[in-house]
């Protein structure tokens, strides 16, 4: 049934490209594929191109642009249908577009999303094991991810990320495809004090530097530069993306972050910069669930990363869908127990927010994690209206 479905999908895709003559052929055309970082390095090519005077397109999980108009694509998937990216693709050339950035999720190479698109440029921000229940084992999601190279003239991979890089640089060379390495960690030392300071503010982290530096190898070697201050400075005047490391401005002293981080991966990560934000004696509150119909491997694993990272937990819905919500978070809980962590669990996202910030001390951060820009959850078969930045406000507002 599902290659049935992927045979469809590549036939639609030839038939609208057809239909709109090819536009796909008349872009340069930029994918964007990694288990977590996809959208902040789409945005940040974006940006870049866009200061240095070309016209660009986008379409990511937070958004589509054409040139500086913005689309809302409501997507609660990262990688539209082929008619959808097709007409996009369509709409940009109308627009005048040079060179237009896609997002690339691993389910939307392995169900031919993107059909006959070809790539003149590609990122593989890193890869960790997620989506293991439809891929089944880590290498099959690799190797998913791996055929955007296949797809591409040429490919940039991350050697920082140790448990991917020599596997797709390898699988690049068995099939004579051109990749070029950038890395965070041979990078000019004042250069990369200088990205960490221009970031810090919006983009802290050093998953955020590495995306960023994604981001500047592609415009670098677009524009036939090398990278430089001049570049990297560049970045200071991009504004915070939606669901990405949020502040929300309080009345009560609190830190609250909202971000979409969802794999173990990224929960780690934000969490451990937050650790390294806070001051001492501040506490953080982690506020999280994992998704019904999903990867389950990854639920005890969570919970281990945030027991060990948080002071206290608060276990909560994350599009449960058709699946049991108690059953989803006793999974979590297993990994919390296993390092003693410290927790509640509320099932009611909403309530759980509340709870998370009236436990909370002046200074204390609560890191409200899963959801980011999504304006829905999905309860059963029906997407409810959601926001994690309303739950917060009605929380606060309860609180006064």
């Amino acid at each position: 049934m599902h290659k049935i479905k992927n045979f469809i999908r590549l036939i639609i895709s030839f038939i609208y490209s057809v239909y709109y003559g090819f536009p796909q052929r008349k872009l340069k055309i930029i994918g964007v594929t990694g288990t977590d970082g996809k959208t902040t390095t789409s945005n940040f090519i974006y940006h870049l191109l866009t200061k240095n005077g070309f016209k660009v397109g986008l379409i990511s999980t937070i958004n589509a642009r054409i040139g500086d108009k913005e689309i809302d694509t409501g997507f609660h998937v990262t990688s539209p249908d082929p008619q959808v990216v097709i007409k996009l693709l369509n709409q940009m050339v109308k627009e005048g577009v040079e060179y237009a950035i896609l997002e690339v999720t691993s389910h939307g190479l392995s169900q031919n999303r993107f059909g006959n698109i070809d790539f003149d440029y590609a990122v593989v921000t890193n890869i960790t094991p997620e989506h293991l229940d439809y891929h089944k084992t880590y290498d099959n999601y690799l190797y998913t991810k791996a055929k955007l190279i296949l797809k591409s003239k040429l490919t940039f991979i991350n050697k920082d990320d140790s448990l991917s890089y020599e596997k797709l640089r390898q699988f690049a060379s068995n099939n004579y495809k051109k990749v070029r390495a950038y890395a965070l960690s041979s990078l000019d030392s004042n250069l990369s004090n200088q990205l960490r300071q221009v970031l810090s503010k919006n983009f802290p982290g050093i998953y955020n530097q590495q995306n960023a530096l994604a981001a500047l190898t592609v415009f670098t070697r677009i524009v036939g530069k090398e990278i430089s201050e001049e570049t990297i400075s560049q970045f200071m005047d991009i504004k915070s993306l939606e669901g990405r490391f949020n502040r929300v401005q309080n009345n009560l002293g609190l830190n609250i972050i909202i971000d979409f981080a969802h794999t173990p991966n990224a929960l780690e990560k934000i969490l451990e910069e937050v650790r390294n934000l806070r001051e001492a004696g501040e506490k953080i509150i982690s506020v999280f669930g994992c998704a019904g119909l999903r990867d389950s491997s990854k639920r005890p694993v969570m919970g281990k990363i945030s027991g060990e990272l948080a002071d206290v937990v608060v276990v909560t819905a994350e599009d449960p869908r058709t699946e049991d919500l108690d059953k989803i978070n006793k999974q979590i809980v297993e990994g919390i127990e296993k390092v003693n962590g410290e927790y509640i669990v509320e099932n009611d996202r909403q309530k759980a927010i509340e709870k998370a910030v009236t436990m909370a001390n002046k200074g204390d951060w609560i890191l409200i994690t899963g959801k980011g820009h999504e304006k829905s959850m999905c309860f059963g078969t029906t997407e409810t209206p959601w926001s994690d930045f309303d739950a917060v406000e009605e929380a606060l507002t309860s609180q006064t």
